[in-house]
């Protein structure tokens, strides 16, 4: 069991070696900056699915709607 803990990944090694000397403020800000970025990716991901939503499904029944229409009309 002792082996199983002491063994740290790579990445973690790396995090541990980059934010060794940082004091809480400093982490809690490095933290917020991380949630920021995530944030704007998350947004960038909605936004393209909502374009990709109107283009490829509204925006197909709409026309549909519109031809079924006219073509009852005429």
């Amino acid at each position: 069991m002792d082996k199983e803990q002491s063994y740290v990944s790579p990445k973690r090694k790396k995090f541990n070696d980059e934010h060794e000397g940082l004091s809480d403020s400093e982490l809690l800000r490095e933290h917020l900056w991380t949630q920021r970025l995530i944030y704007e990716r998350a947004e960038k991901v909605r936004a393209n699915t909502s374009t990709l939503v109107w283009f490829l499904i509204v925006i197909p029944i709409i026309i549909v709607v519109l031809f079924g229409f006219m073509g009852a009309s005429i």
